[in-house]
């Protein structure tokens, strides 16, 4: 079983996430395979080596989950994290931006940009 478990580690840890489908389905293999492990009588009596296995069955669907992201969503995702950053570093600004605009009321323009 040590020799099993330590196949399917290094079988995770060679994941190659720029390739998609390949990886999405040698991790859904994984999960089947750990699935099929929990069906032995050794381990089928232990509840610690079964939460053991759920845990990491769960852990292996995240990552099917994030493997499947599109390219697209992780762009939108990008950029609103940036812009979420950028709107609760504004605020360290706010007294300089008045102090431009209350020098040079023209320079509100520059806040359309």
């Amino acid at each position: 079983m040590i020799k099993w478990f330590a196949g399917l580690a290094h079988e995770i840890g060679s994941l190659d996430i720029n390739e998609h489908t390949v990886t999405g389905r040698k991790i859904q293999h994984c999960i089947q395979a750990l699935e099929d492990v929990e069906q032995f009588e050794v381990i089928d009596r232990d509840l610690s080596i079964k939460a053991f296995l759920k845990d990491a069955r769960d852990g292996l669907f995240q990552m099917v989950r994030a493997v499947n992201i599109k390219s697209s969503v992780l762009q939108i995702l990008e950029t609103s994290t940036d812009l979420s950053y950028a709107w609760a570093i504004l605020h360290d600004y706010i007294p300089q931006l008045h102090d431009l605009i209350k020098e040079d009321a023209r320079t509100t323009v520059l806040l359309r940009r």
